[in-house]
C-alpha cells in the first residue's frame, strides 16, 4: 500500500507558530512516499527543509549523512555531508546545522550552501549564518535538484549566461538571454551602442529568482541607426559584475529621421520629427528615469542645464511603449 505522510497540525510537533517535525534520518520504501506540506518545516539529521512549493520524497529513497562528498566540490567543505538518493525539484529554504568539528579549518561566517545537482556543485549564497549557534540558511531557492548538500567556501556565480541573441524585426530589436544558474543576482544592465565602443543603459531588467535551472529574459527596442550592438553588464547583491559577449545587428529604419540636436548638447536638446501624442523620458547613465515630457508637438526640447556631463538616452513612447531611443551627450 503506498503511504503518504502529511504533517498539518499546528501545536501537536511543536510550542513554535509553525509548523514542524523532525525525525534522525529518513529511509523511504518502495511503494512510499514521504511529503511534505508548503511552509512546514522538516528537520532531517539536521537538514531543516521549509518548503515553499509541496514537496514529495517518492521512494525507494533515503537521507543520509557522512563525512565526505563525491565527487567532492570545487573548494573545502564541512565534514557534513547529506546525501539523497533521488530528489525531485526543491523549492524552498534551507538551514544545515554543524559541530565546531566539522568546520574542517573554515569560518563560519564565511559559509555557503554547495549543492550537487547530478551533474555539477552549484554554490548559493547563504541568507544568514550564525556561527555561535552552529547553522547557516538558505531563502528564496526555487527549483533545485539535490543529491548532496554540504556548507564550504566555494564562490557564488551570480549568473551562469548560456545564451544572448539579437533579432531585428522592422525597426525594433528583439533582445533575448537564457540563464542556466543565478544566484546572488541583482539585475541586468541593457546597454547599447552605435559604434560597438561606446555604451549607453537603455533599460535594467530585475533578476526573477534564484535558480539553478533555465531562466529566459528579453528586451525589445528600436534602432535608430543603421548599426547597432548591445551587450549585458550582469550585477550582483554585492554590485560586483561582468559584461557578457557583444551582439550586433545591422539594419535601417524609416524613424531613424527622429532625431535630437545638438548631440552633443549643454543646456539643452531639441527632438524633432515627432508625430502625434508622445511621451519623452531621460534616462541616465545608470538606468534611471530623471525627467518625462508629454506633448502632442513635432519637435520638443528637454533641458539638460541640472544634469551633469555624461551619457544619457531619450526615449520616445507612443501608448505607454518604446517606440526610439536616441542617445544624447551633455558636455
Amino acid at each position: 500500500m503506498k503511504q503518504k505522510i502529511s504533517f498539518h497540525l499546528i501545536g501537536l510537533l511543536s510550542l513554535l507558530s509553525f509548523q514542524s517535525f523532525s525525525q534522525a534520518g529518513l529511509y523511504i520504501t518502495s511503494g512510499s512516499n514521504f511529503f511534505i506540506t508548503s511552509r512546514t518545516i522538516v528537520s532531517i539529521d539536521s537538514l531543516v527543509l521549509t518548503p515553499s512549493i509541496n514537496y514529495n520524497i517518492v521512494g525507494t529513497n533515503a537521507v543520509t549523512r557522512d563525512a565526505t562528498a563525491l565527487p567532492p566540490p570545487p573548494a573545502t567543505y564541512i565534514q557534513r555531508v547529506f546525501h539523497l538518493q533521488a530528489s525531485p525539484p526543491y523549492s524552498g529554504d534551507i538551514t544545515i546545522y554543524y559541530r565546531d568539528t566539522e568546520l574542517n579549518g573554515l569560518n563560519g561566517t564565511a559559509l555557503n550552501l554547495d549543492i550537487f545537482n547530478g551533474a555539477t556543485w552549484i554554490a548559493y549564497p547563504a541568507t544568514s549564518r550564525d556561527a555561535p549557534n552552529n547553522f547557516v540558511t538558505t531563502a528564496g531557492l526555487n527549483n533545485i535538484s539535490m543529491l548532496q548538500l554540504t556548507l564550504g567556501s566555494s564562490s557564488v556565480l551570480p549568473v551562469t549566461l548560456s545564451s544572448f541573441t539579437v533579432q531585428l524585426n522592422q525597426c525594433a530589436a528583439n533582445l533575448k538571454w537564457i540563464t542556466t544558474s543565478q544566484q546572488n543576482s541583482k539585475n541586468f544592465e541593457v546597454q547599447q551602442s552605435t559604434d560597438g565602443v561606446n555604451f549607453s543603459v537603455i533599460a535594467i531588467v530585475s533578476v526573477t529568482v534564484n535558480s539553478s535551472t533555465e531562466q529566459h529574459y528579453s528586451y525589445n527596442t528600436t534602432i535608430n541607426s543603421s548599426d547597432n550592438y548591445f551587450r549585458l553588464k550582469m550585477v550582483d547583491n554585492d554590485n560586483n559584475s561582468k559584461l557578457s559577449p557583444v551582439v550586433r545587428t545591422s539594419g535601417s529604419c524609416n524613424q531613424g529621421k527622429i532625431n535630437a540636436f545638438p548631440n552633443p548638447a549643454k543646456n539643452m536638446v531639441t527632438v524633432n520629427g515627432l508625430t502625434g501624442t508622445n511621451e519623452l523620458r531621460l534616462i541616465n547613465q545608470s538606468g534611471q528615469l530623471i525627467s518625462s515630457i508629454k506633448t502632442n508637438n513635432t519637435t520638443e526640447t528637454i533641458k539638460l542645464t541640472h544634469w551633469a556631463a555624461g551619457n544619457y538616452v531619450i526615449q520616445l513612447l507612443q501608448n505607454n511603449k518604446v517606440i526610439n531611443n536616441i542617445k544624447v551627450i551633455k558636455e
